[in-house]
C-alpha cells in the first residue's frame, strides 16, 4: 500500500482509497471474533471515502469493536515509537511514498501485520538553545503521571499499548453518564498480590470514566470509609484530577481485619439512593448507577443471609422489576474455594450485573472492560435510537494512535518554519503565539539541579485540541418465544470521528466579533470546550486537568468577590449555558487580562448564547461595550472589476501579511493545494476572481432530504471534486476594500519617499519601521532602514501577523476608549537596555454618530533613541527638580499597567514600578494613581523540585545505616578472632569484606501539579494622572512628582534620589493560594474544588438504563464456564435428591 503525506492529516503519509486495522497488543488476533469483526467492516470503507468525498474537512474516521479490533480511515502506517528518518530532509514534503504491506482484508489471516514492530530510535526535532519557557501562552493528558518523573520520558522504545475500548469515545457511546461506587476490599486476607491486583483493577475502572460521570471509592474491612477523606458522602465528578487523586491515595492503604460486607453495600446503596432523589431518578426516568465490588471472597452463610436483607432492601424493589444499582463483582485470586462464595458472586445476576474471576494482573484490563457491554445492554435491545455522544475536549497527543506521528512530522518544512518562528518570537519578547502552540518533550539529560526553571530542552511538538463524536453500532439476532426465547442482540462496537477545535473557532466568524471580542462552548458539565483563556499547556507540559476547566475558571467578573466564590451572576450565565438555553445578558462587569496575565483591563460585555442542536454544547459569544458596530462594506471586488482595476494588484510585494488563523479561501482538498504561506494562498484565489466562471461557494451546503430508508452508503450526498473550494465573501470583500485604502501609503520603499516632516519626526525617534494592521486581518509594514545589531531574519510581519490579536492592537483600542486622541505606547516584559518600543493608535471612523475599529496604525523604535529625546526635551525645564538631565533626578515613563518604558537605568525596561521605587509605587498606590486589580488564575501549574523516590526518603538512610551496622559487626567479629584462640576451622573464614558502597545520591525530578494563583496587577487613574501627584508624607518613599503625558498612555514619575528610603518591594508575579485558605477547605488538592461539584450539570439525552427484556436473559458469569457449569450441575443434583425424598415420602 503506498502511502503519501497528506497536510489535512498533519502531514502524516496515509492512503485515502483504504482505512486500516489495528489489534490491541493483549488480543489475540487469530480468534474467530476478532477475524469476523476484521471481515464484516470491511465495506466500511466505501462509507469512509464517501464521507470524506463529501465533506473534506472530516478528520480521522474510525470504527472500534467490542473485540478491540480498530479500523481507522484513511490508512496509515501504525507507529509506537519515532524513527530516525534522515533529518538532513528536513525540506522534503515527508518521506512521500512510504510502503507498508496492503491488506485488502480478503483474508482475515493477514492480520498479523496490522500489528507493527517497536522501533527503538527516536526523532530528533528541530535543536534550539532557546532557554526562555516562560510563554504562558504554551499552557497532562489523561493518562499522563502527574508526578511528570523526567526519568520517565525515555528515549527507548514504547509498547504498543492502545485500545481502542479505553477511549472516551467509545465508553461514553456505548455507556452514557454513570454514577459508581467502587468497594474496595481491604481486609488482611487481601495482603499482597491479591492487594496488586485489586489495585490495578481499580485503575483500569477508573480508566472508564469520563467527564459525565461521578465515582467515589470506598474502603472497607471492619468499617467502611471514603478512601479520600475530604470526598465523604458524596460521589465527586470523574475528572482526570479526580481519578488521579483516587489512583495515588491506593498507595497508601492497608490490608488488616476482616470484611463486613453489609455495612459496605448499605453505605453504598445509601449514597446512591440520596443522588437519585437529586436528579429525580425513579423507575420511569432511571440513573444510570453501579456498584463495583473487588474482592478475593464473598460471604456465604448467615453473613450471606444478611447480605441478601441488604439487596431486598436497597435494590430489589417493586418485586425485584425494577432494580436501581447494577452490581459487578470482581473476584481477585487464582481459586474459588468455596461455593458458597460463588453463589454470591452470581448474586450479582439479580442486580443486572455480572461478575468476573481476576487471576492475574495480564487479564485484568478484559475482565473490567466486560462491564461496558452489560451497561450497554438496555442500548442495544431498544435497538431503535443510536444516540450521537460528544466528548470533552482533549489533545490529540494523548491519542497513541497519533502520538508518534505528531512527532515525526516536526521535521517536515511546514512544521519547522512555524516552530523556527515561535521560538524567534519568545526571544523577542513576544508571548502571545496563538498560531503556533507547542508541547515540550523532556529529556534525562536536563541539568535540573543547576536551574529548575530553564529545562534544557530541545524537542517541540504542535498539539491540537479535539473532540470526538461517536455513536453505538449494535447487533440484532433475536428469536424470542414465550417458552424458549433467546436474545442475542449485542454491542457490535462504536464509530466516531474527531473533530478539531479550531476548525470549530473558525465557524464562528472572529473577524465579524472584532477586537477583544470572542466566542466559546460549554458542554453539559459546565466545561469550556473552546474560550481564548483556556490554556492546556504550562512551560510545555499538558496539565493534567486541561480537559475539565469549569467556566467560573476562565470568566473573571469584576465583582469584588474573593478566590472561588462565583457570585450570582456568573452563576447564572453558567446554569443558562449547561441547560442549553438561548439568551443574553449584557452589561456585565468583567476583568480582562491579557499579555499572558501581566495587563488588565475593567470593562463591560454583553453575552449572547445558543444551544448547538444535537450536541451537549451551548455556543456563546462575548461582545465588549465598543464592539457593536463594525465596518460593512459592498461587494468590493465587484466595483473594482468595473473601473478594470485587478485587485491583486492592491497585493504586491512581500510587505503585508494576512491572519494564519483565518480562512480567506481554500481548497476543499488540501492534499496537491499545498501553498508556502497564507500569502501564497490568498494571491491564487485573487487571481481566479478575475477569471470568467468564478462562483462564490461555501464552505458548506444544505443538504437534500435524506431518505431514512436508503441504504446506499452516499446517503444522498453530493460529493465534492478534487478542485473544489469555498470562500468566505464577506471577508474576501472586507480584505480588498482595506487593501485598498492602504495601498498608497505604504507602496513606498524608502524614508525619502515619505513628507519632509514625516521624515525628521522619524530620524529624531529612530523610528525603523511604520505598520498599519485591518479588521479584516491585512497588516502591512515599511522598513525604514536595518535596526543596530538586529537579525537579518527578523521581519515586523513574521511576527506580529495577527492584526487584531495582538497585544498592541488590543491596547489601543482600550487606549481609544479613554482618550480618542491618544496613542498607546508599550515595551515587551523585562526587554531591558535592548527594548523595542511599540506605539500604536487605533482608527475608528465615525459614520451617523456611531464609531467603528477599522485599524491600528504604528511605528517602533529603539528605547535608547526614545530616551536621548525624552531627555532632550526634559531638560528644557526652567524647575531644577524636574530636569531630567540633573544627576540626582531619576526620572520614569511608566505604562497604564505601572511598568516602566523608558528610565536612567536602562535595563529597568519592561520591569514592573514597584520592584525598581515600591516606596514611591505604593503612595501612588496609596494616593489613588493606580488602582490595585487582583487576578485569579485557577489554571495555574506549579512546580517542585523534588528528588527520585522521595516518599521513601526517610527509609533510604535507614538501610543505609543497617549495611553499616552490618559492616560493623563483621568487622568486629574478626578483629576479636585476631586475639581468641579459635578451632582451627573458624580461621578458613575471613571477613574481610569492604564497606558497601552508599547508594546514588537520589535523582531530582520536575513534580508539577494543579494549583490557584492570585496575581496583583495595578490600572493607571486617568482622572487623577491629569491632574498630577506628589509624595505624601505618611508613606516613607523619596519626593516624587507624577502626571500624565498628554494624548498617551504614559506617566511622567520624577525622583529625587538624594533622599533616603524605607525598603518595600512590590510584585506582579503570581502567589500561590493554599487550598487551606479557603473558606470551608476540607483539605489538600483537589479537595479545594469541591464546590465546582456541587455547580449545574446536566444528564445526557437518550440514556437508556434499563429494558424489560434484560430479566430474560441468563447469560450472567458466563465468562466462568467452568463455575457455572459447576453450579447448573449441583442445582440439577439438588433437585434430583428432593424430587427422590418426595417420592419416597
Amino acid at each position: 500500500m503506498e502511502l503519501t503525506s497528506d497536510l489535512h492529516f498533519y502531514n502524516i503519509a496515509v492512503n485515502t482509497n483504504y482505512s486500516s486495522v489495528h489489534i490491541p497488543t493483549n488480543v489475540y488476533d487469530l480468534t474467530d471474533e476478532v477475524k469476523e469483526d476484521i471481515m464484516k467492516t470491511e465495506p466500511l470503507d466505501d462509507m469512509f471515502r464517501q464521507n470524506y468525498e463529501s465533506d473534506p474537512a472530516l478528520s480521522w474516521q474510525y470504527f472500534g469493536s467490542v473485540t478491540g479490533m480498530f479500523r481507522q480511515y484513511p490508512a496509515m502506517e501504525w507507529r509506537t515509537n519515532a524513527e530516525d528518518d534522515d533529518d538532513d530532509d528536513d525540506d522534503n514534503d515527508s518521506d512521500d511514498n512510504n510502503k507498508i504491506d496492503e491488506d485488502d482484508n480478503k483474508d482475515a489471516n493477514q492480520n498479523d501485520d496490522t500489528k507493527n514492530e517497536v522501533n527503538n530510535n527516536d526523532d530528533d526535532a528541530d535543536d534550539d538553545d532557546d532557554d526562555d519557557d516562560d510563554d504562558d501562552d504554551d499552557d497532562d493528558d489523561d493518562d499522563d503521571d502527574d508526578d511528570d518523573d523526567d526519568d520517565d520520558d525515555d528515549d527507548g522504545s514504547s509498547a504498543d499499548l492502545y485500545d481502542c475500548r479505553v477511549r472516551s469515545w467509545f465508553i461514553e457511546a456505548a455507556t452514557c453518564s454513570k454514577d459508581m461506587v467502587i468497594l474496595l476490599d481491604v481486609s488482611g486476607s487481601m495482603a499482597g498480590m491479591g492487594k496488586t491486583i485489586a489495585k490495578t483493577t481499580v485503575n483500569a475502572i477508573l480508566d472508564t470514566l469520563s467527564n459525565n460521570d461521578y465515582v467515589t471509592l470506598l474502603k472497607y474491612n471492619n468499617e467502611t470509609t471514603e478512601l479520600v477523606p475530604c470526598f465523604k458522602d458524596m460521589l465527586i465528578q470523574a475528572t482526570p484530577e479526580n481519578l488521579d487523586t483516587f489512583k495515588k491515595s491506593m498507595d497508601n492503604i492497608k490490608m488488616m481485619e476482616v470484611a463486613n460486607f453489609t455495612a459496605a453495600f448499605t453505605k453504598a446503596f445509601s449514597l446512591l439512593k440520596s443522588y437519585r432523589k437529586i436528579h429525580d431518578c425513579d423507575a420511569d426516568t432511571s440513573c444510570n448507577q453501579l456498584i463495583m465490588l473487588v474482592t478475593d471472597g464473598v460471604p456465604g452463610g448467615k453473613l450471606g443471609e444478611n447480605l441478601k436483607e441488604v439487596f431486598k432492601k436497597w435494590n430489589w424493589s417493586e418485586n425485584g422489576t425494577h432494580i436501581p444499582v447494577r452490581v459487578f463483582t470482581y473476584l481477585i485470586g487464582k481459586e474459588v474455594t468455596n461455593i458458597t462464595e460463588v453463589q454470591w458472586m452470581v448474586k450479582s445476576c439479580l442486580n443486572h450485573g455480572d461478575f468476573e474471576h481476576v487471576q492475574t494482573q495480564e487479564e485484568v484490563r478484559e475482565r473490567v472492560l466486560k462491564y461496558i457491554s452489560v451497561v450497554a445492554l438496555p442500548l442495544v435491545l431498544q435497538s431503535v435510537k443510536h444516540p450521537i455522544v460528544w466528548t470533552h475536549a482533549y489533545a490529540d497527543v494523548t491519542n497513541p494512535a497519533l502520538a508518534t506521528w505528531l512527532w515525526l512530522v516536526m521535521k517536515y518544512a511546514p512544521q519547522k518554519s512555524r516552530l523556527l518562528k515561535h521560538l524567534k518570537g519568545k526571544q523577542l519578547g513576544i508571548r502571545s503565539n496563538e498560531d503556533a502552540i507547542y508541547i515540550q518533550q523532556l529529556h534525562k539529560s536536563e541539568n535540573i539541579e543547576e536551574d529548575s526553571s530553564i529545562l534544557n530542552t530541545t524537542k517541540w511538538q504542535e498539539y491540537r485540541l479535539l473532540t470526538s463524536v461517536g455513536t453505538p453500532v449494535f447487533g440484532h439476532r433475536r428469536s424470542h418465544d414465550n417458552m424458549t426465547g433467546t436474545i442475542n442482540d449485542t454491542l457490535l462496537g462504536v464509530a466516531g470521528t474527531d473533530v478539531p477545535i479550531d476548525d470549530i473557532r473558525r465557524l464562528t466568524l472572529p473577524y465579524k466579533l472584532g477586537v477583544n471580542g470572542y466566542a466559546f462552548i460549554v458542554s453539559n458539565n459546565g466545561y469550556v470546550i473552546l474560550h481564548p483563556d483556556l490554556r492546556p499547556v504550562y512551560k510545555g507540559r499538558l496539565k493534567l486537568n486541561y480537559n475539565s476547566v469549569d467556566l467560573t475558571e476562565v470568566e473573571i467578573l469584576d465583582d469584588g468577590r474573593g478566590p472561588r466564590n462565583p457570585g450570582p451572576e456568573i452563576l447564572a450565565l453558567r446554569e443558562a449555558l449547561v441547560s442549553h438555553k438561548q439568551g443574553s445578558m449584557k452589561g456585565i462587569p468583567v476583568k480582562l487580562h491579557y499579555d499572558d496575565n501581566r495587563r488588565v483591563n475593567l470593562e463591560r460585555r454583553d453575552y449572547f448564547y445558543a444551544p448547538l442542536p444535537d450536541t451537549p454544547f451551548t455556543l456563546a459569544v462575548v461582545i465588549p461595550n465598543y464592539g457593536n458596530t463594525w465596518i460593512k462594506v459592498g461587494d468590493e471586488i465587484r466595483r473594482n472589476q468595473n473601473m478594470n482595476i485587478n485587485v491583486s494588484d492592491y497585493f504586491v510585494g512581500d510587505r503585508w501579511r494576512v491572519h494564519p488563523s483565518w480562512v480567506y479561501c481554500r481548497y476543499h482538498y488540501q492534499e496537491r493545494h499545498e501553498f508556502d504561506s497564507p500569502e501564497d494562498e490568498l494571491l491564487h484565489f485573487l487571481a481566479l476572481i478575475s477569471q470568467p466562471g468564478w462562483r462564490w461557494l461555501e464552505q458548506y451546503q444544505a443538504y437534500p432530504f435524506i431518505d431514512e430508508d436508503d441504504q446506499e452508503p452516499d446517503c444522498g450526498r453530493q460529493t465534492l471534486k478534487h478542485d473544489d473550494y469555498y470562500c468566505n465573501k464577506e471577508l474576501m470583500q472586507l480584505l480588498v476594500f482595506d487593501a485598498k485604502a492602504t495601498n498608497n501609503s505604504f507602496q513606498r520603499n524608502h524614508i525619502t519617499d515619505l513628507p519632509l516632516k514625516a521624515q525628521n519626526l522619524a530620524r529624531s525617534y529612530g523610528i525603523f519601521v511604520r505598520f498599519i494592521a485591518t479588521q479584516s486581518g491585512l497588516t502591512r509594514w515599511h522598513h525604514f532602514g536595518k535596526l543596530a545589531d538586529a537579525d537579518d531574519g527578523i521581519i515586523f510581519g513574521n511576527f506580529h501577523k495577527r492584526a487584531v490579536n495582538e497585544p498592541w492592537y488590543k491596547g489601543a483600542i482600550f487606549q481609544n476608549e479613554l482618550d480618542s486622541n491618544s496613542i498607546f505606547v508599550t515595551v515587551p516584559w523585562e526587554a531591558g537596555a535592548n527594548a523595542i518600543v511599540t506605539v500604536s493608535m487605533s482608527v475608528s471612523p465615525r459614520d451617523g454618530g456611531k464609531k467603528a475599529p477599522a485599524a491600528v496604525v504604528g511605528f517602533q523604535m529603539p528605547m535608547i533613541d526614545l530616551y536621548k529625546r525624552f531627555i532632550k526635551l526634559t531638560a528644557n525645564t526652567t524647575n531644577s527638580m524636574i530636569n531630567c538631565s540633573n544627576k540626582w533626578i531619576d526620572c520614569y515613563l511608566l505604562d497604564q499597567n505601572g511598568y516602566v518604558v523608558i528610565s536612567d537605568a536602562h535595563n529597568d525596561t519592561g520591569q514592573f514600578m514597584g520592584t525598581q521605587e515600591g516606596p514611591v509605587m505604593l503612595s501612588m498606590i496609596k494616593q489613588g494613581l493606580y488602582s490595585p486589580v487582583e487576578i485569579y488564575d485557577y489554571q495555574a501549574w506549579c512546580q517542585e523540585v523534588l528528588t527520585k523516590n522521595s516518599a521513601n526518603i526517610l527509609m533510604e538512610p535507614l538501610r543505609y545505616i543497617g549495611k553499616l551496622l552490618l559492616w560493623f559487626l563483621l568487622r568486629l567479629m574478626w578483629f576479636t578472632s585476631q586475639f581468641v584462640n579459635l578451632p582451627v576451622g573458624y580461621g578458613k573464614y575471613h571477613f574481610d569484606e569492604d564497606a558497601p558502597a552508599p547508594p546514588p545520591p537520589p535523582k531530582p525530578y520536575l513534580y508539577h501539579y494543579p494549583c490557584d494563583q492570585k496575581r496583583t496587577l495595578y490600572m493607571l487613574n486617568m482622572s487623577i494622572a491629569i491632574k498630577g501627584i506628589t509624595d505624601h508624607s505618611d508613606y516613607c518613599s523619596r519626593p516624587f512628582y507624577a502626571q500624565r503625558v498628554t494624548h498617551t498612555n504614559l506617566l511622567l514619575v520624577v525622583v529625587n534620589s538624594m533622599f533616603p528610603t524605607c525598603y518595600k518591594r512590590l510584585e506582579v508575579t503570581p502567589v500561590n493560594i493554599s487550598p487551606f485558605e479557603y473558606p470551608n477547605s476540607t483539605g489538600d488538592k483537589p479537595c479545594h474544588k469541591i464546590p465546582l461539584n456541587a455547580l449545574k450539570r446536566r444528564r445526557l439525552n437518550n440514556c437508556f438504563t434499563e429494558h424489560p427484556l434484560e430479566h430474560e436473559i441468563y447469560s450472567c458469569g458466563a465468562s466462568e464456564l467452568t463455575v457455572s457449569s459447576l453450579l447448573l450441575y449441583i442445582i440439577v443434583v439438588k433437585i434430583l435428591h428432593a424430587f427422590m425424598l418426595a417420592n419416597e415420602l
